[in-house]
């Protein structure tokens, strides 16, 4: 949880301040690493419990599968409402070497 809310804070601290260098970048793109191998790690480590509560419909499995389903739309609207912004700065952040600077 801490590596994800760093990530996130980061990012949005990068957004904010509108910085395409500098230590909260560092700090971001560090917490990345952290976050993908954490992410990576507990996805795969839950994958067979995954398969076994699927065949065997423990109580609570649809209001479990409901949160997780309603985290990843809040997600996806959190990630598609910064896309402009993410997408101004990435362009900032690649124009010295020409790429998508347009």
């Amino acid at each position: 949880m801490l590596s994800t809310g760093l990530l996130l804070g980061t990012g949005i601290a990068l957004l904010v301040l509108d910085r395409v260098s500098g230590p909260i970048l560092a700090l971001h793109q560090a917490s990345f690493v952290v976050w993908l191998g954490a992410t990576g790690t507990h996805v795969l480590g839950h994958v067979f419990d995954l398969l076994r509560a699927l065949r065997a419909r423990p109580a609570g499995l649809g209001i479990r599968i409901l949160a997780v389903a309603g985290a990843l739309a809040a997600g996806l609207s959190l990630a598609v409402a910064t896309v402009p912004a993410a997408d101004r700065l990435q362009d900032r952040a690649t124009a010295h070497i020409g790429l998508d600077a347009g």
